[in-house]
């Protein structure tokens, strides 16, 4: 009787695998957005094979956005960090020409919502010192998944999409360390590698050392400094090779469209005139309306704001506010800060895209904000919220897809 009686009270664990089997399914499953509307670049597996073929350079024809010019006629520089291509190396190796952008990208975001998954638990035990219920788990995975703009990227899958995916995979893994067993070089290792795919990745790690969990020895804050500090190396190292300069990315001489030139050529890559216009399409800009029927609504691709888009994150503010776990939701929030200042400052908002991109750098840590917010058992207000994300995600993804777009009669001080 004691045995049937310890049978019944063990607790119930969700399966880490429900969720992030589901998006793999339906990242994979949904058709790709129609590639006449606005076409995302995928040069990172060809990239990957000149990695493997010993060179920096790939040959490109046709559109050739987003690509730096080389001495050479027909080949150019990849302009972003490299990790996206060093993760594609070996399945580009494997399976030649069959490896995408989409393809890595798709699969690298089911990967995020696995990790998710764990970070979920391993928070929920470090803050409550018991796991979420199953349903609330999932919900709140579910959230990530379909409710964010994980959803959107794997959707949209292209270069830039490719290199978030890396970045929130490794700031996951970070993630999943501090809420383990801490260990201050394996966390500084996953944000070198965020750092390597999106370098705005380094401001959101700001939260390891803020956290009142932060282990602030001076060995310890060594030794996370090491992989950003190595990944830095790398990158000069890298931009030595192909520019003959370590600091410099030249992204002043990517080849961008016209209307991107025409902002960048006074103003350069990053300006305070950009401000105003940053701060409309992240966290205020509306839906629109589109006027030649269903589905009425439609979002303009410059961007939509956060809290429209995910309403749920607004948990991570009442957890900084409210919740016993409350300065742990600030450093998470002060991290978050400090990332959107070059996003704020960047010449571009994200387009094209359904919500704020740009805010995956900074994702990962956010939700920590959401889940102290959301605390040891979720109300019916949360439960309501992170399932409006959802349904909110689906009209903009699977409804509105590509050609649900209408632009927003408004005009900001810099670039429409």
């Amino acid at each position: 009787m004691n045995d049937s009686r310890e049978i019944e009270a063990t607790p119930r664990h969700a399966n880490p695998y429900v969720v992030a089997a589901l998006a793999l399914f339906v990242y994979f499953g949904l058709p790709e957005y129609r590639q006449v509307s606005v076409p995302t670049p995928q040069w990172f597996p060809q990239l990957a094979q000149a990695f493997l073929d010993g060179r920096l350079t790939i040959k490109a024809e046709g559109n050739i956005d987003e690509l730096i010019r080389t001495e050479e006629a027909g080949r150019y520089f990849v302009a972003y960090p490299p990790l996206p291509a060093i993760v594609a190396a070996p399945f580009v190796a494997l399976l030649g020409d069959l490896i995408t952008s989409s393809g890595m990208c798709r699969l690298l975001m089911a990967v995020a919502v696995l990790l998710f998954s764990v970070v979920v638990r391993r928070a929920a035990m470090h803050m409550h010192g018991r796991t979420l219920s199953p349903r609330d788990h999932y919900l709140l995975v579910a959230f990530f998944a379909f409710g964010t703009a994980v959803w959107e990227s794997a959707a949209r899958a292209g270069d830039w999409h490719f290199a978030h995916a890396c970045a929130v995979c490794a700031m996951l893994l970070a993630l999943i360390e501090f809420f383990g067993r801490r260990r201050a070089f394996i966390i500084g290792a996953a944000v070198g590698l965020a750092l390597l795919a999106r370098p705005t990745s380094l401001f959101v790690s700001l939260f390891f050392l803020l956290s009142p969990d932060a282990r602030r020895s001076f060995k310890s804050v060594a030794l996370l400094a090491v992989g950003p500090v190595v990944a830095i190396g790398l990158l000069c190292v890298y931009n030595a090779a192909r520019f003959g300069t370590p600091f410099d990315f030249h992204y002043a001489s990517m080849i961008v469209s016209p209307g991107q030139d025409e902002l960048m050529r006074p103003y350069g890559q990053f300006n305070l005139a950009f401000l105003p216009r940053n701060v409309f399409w992240f966290f205020l800009a509306p839906p629109s309306i589109r006027a030649d029927g269903f589905p009425w609504l439609a979002y303009d691709p410059r961007g939509m704001s956060l809290l429209l888009t995910s309403p749920a994150i607004v948990y991570a503010f009442i957890g900084a506010l409210r919740s016993e776990r409350k300065k742990l939701a600030r450093a998470a929030l002060i991290g978050c800060a400090v990332c959107l200042i070059p996003l704020l400052l960047y010449f571009n908002t994200g387009f094209w895209q359904f919500g704020h991109r740009f805010g995956l750098d900074y994702l990962p840590v956010l939700m920590v904000a959401v889940i102290v917010g959301m605390g040891p058992s979720l109300s019916k207000l949360a439960r309501g919220l992170l399932i409006a994300s959802i349904v909110i995600h689906v009209w903009g993804i699977v409804i509105c897809g590509m050609d649900g777009i209408a632009a927003l009669p408004v005009w900001m001080v810099v670039g429409g």
